[in-house]
């Protein structure tokens, strides 16, 4: 039995031994992030319920998780519409959800993040979902020994995962790859990886 099905089983065996009728309340039923379920894949974290996640960890407060379902594209950051786009954008390296629903989604009063394809690709995977700031991929590199990059199908090789986090200096955005851990930035218009994130 993985540490996942135990983790899960819990939480359906508690609900089990309610009086009749009785309810656990919501909060009671779902997976608290903590630091002992770091790593842990689930669909029972609160307020996340039904999605597929493995918590990272926390990224100046904000907790960070990722999809749990390796199909993670390669896209450019950019769009063919906007080539290199957003050269001098403030970002946060912690914030991605502010980062794409803020400063990428109200870029040039666009109000939308069609001129950011690997954003896009999040924000379509429906309501929370977002590209992660390169603080909150980082979690995922800090925390390697707990988390199972097999099971969450992420990519090992040379090719890194874009993030949120623009660099105003040299009008590139910042990525990780998950073989060594390395950060950089690079040309937003050629393809990186794209593994999206939700925060609470």
């Amino acid at each position: 039995m993985t540490k996942v099905t135990r983790k899960v089983r819990t939480v359906m065996f508690c609900a089990a031994l309610l009086p009749f009728g009785g309810t656990l309340a919501s909060q009671s039923q779902c997976l608290e992030p903590a630091d002992d379920t770091i790593g842990v894949v689930s669909d029972r974290y609160c307020g996340h319920e039904g999605i597929a996640l493995f918590y990272a960890g926390a990224a100046d407060g904000i907790q960070t998780f990722f999809d749990a379902n390796g199909e993670d594209p390669q896209l450019r950051w950019d769009s063919r519409e906007c080539h290199q786009c957003g050269p001098e954008l403030k970002t946060s390296t912690a914030d991605g959800r502010s980062n794409t629903y803020e400063h990428l989604w109200g870029f040039n009063g666009s109000q939308g993040v069609s001129h950011f394809v690997a954003a896009q690709y999040c924000v379509e995977k429906g309501e929370g979902w977002f590209l992660p700031a390169i603080g909150q991929l980082d979690l995922v590199w800090q925390h390697r020994e707990r988390i199972d990059f097999e099971q969450i199908g992420l990519e090992e090789s040379m090719m890194p995962y874009w993030s949120s986090s623009n660099d105003p200096d040299s009008r590139q955005a910042f990525h990780q790859r998950f073989n060594d851990g390395e950060q950089g930035v690079f040309f937003k218009h050629f393809l990186r990886n794209v593994r999206c994130a939700r925060s609470s």
